[in-house]
């Protein structure tokens, strides 16, 4: 007997392409699938949420009442971006935001994050020519990220001394482009190159 699957998907689901194959999550769950044809999907990666999932019932409840959970204590993920070793992905839990690295070689997890001065950066420590930290927006390519700068934070971080490792002095490339960016200038594309080594 000829059986139909469906595959539910919610108001809150996402997609990405990783090497020509289509990725989906729902925003309040825990697995990333993998569509691999019209009729097969499976699921990749499971993230352990732990005791803050939230329960299916309350999910369906607040999707049919259009209902926001964004004051709710549950976890959820969203923004992945994947590359060849690596996935990076936001996640909140406990109304806490945190950006996630997870190196798929080793099975291993990271939260980044640091503090300087009493604020909280969400981002990677830019430690190679002192300039802006960096969270990956977008992937251009198998192991190339990018960020979107504005010429106010480039500004703003750049001259205040806000980022944790700032070195001017000695850098020419980074000193002209804080002096000659205007707070009105069109967005500055960062792009990163992700060597498995450097992570």
């Amino acid at each position: 007997k000829e059986t139909k699957k469906e595959m539910n998907l919610y108001n809150l689901c996402f997609f990405y392409n990783y090497f020509d194959t289509l990725s989906y999550w729902e925003y309040y769950y825990d697995i990333i699938y993998r569509i691999i044809d019209e009729k097969t999907v499976i699921p990749r990666y499971y993230i352990n949420v732990g005791k803050n999932k939230i329960p299916f019932e309350i999910l369906l409840k607040k999707s049919n009442n259009n209902e926001s959970f964004e004051n709710d204590y549950y976890s959820r993920i969203w923004h992945h971006i994947e590359t060849e070793d690596y996935i990076f992905f936001r996640a909140a839990n406990e109304k806490k935001l945190h950006h996630v690295l997870f190196n798929k070689k080793t099975d291993s997890i990271f939260n980044v994050h640091f503090l300087n001065k009493n604020k909280h950066y969400f981002e990677f420590v830019n430690d190679i020519d002192g300039g802006l930290s960096f969270w990956p927006s977008g992937l251009v390519e198998k192991n190339k990220v990018f960020s979107i700068v504005y010429g106010y934070e480039i500004k703003e971080k750049l001259t205040s001394n806000n980022a944790k490792l700032i070195n001017l002095k000695h850098n020419d490339s980074l000193n002209n482009l804080v002096k000659q960016s205007k707070i009105s200038d069109n967005p500055i594309l960062m792009i990163v190159d992700v060597i498995s080594d450097n992570l």
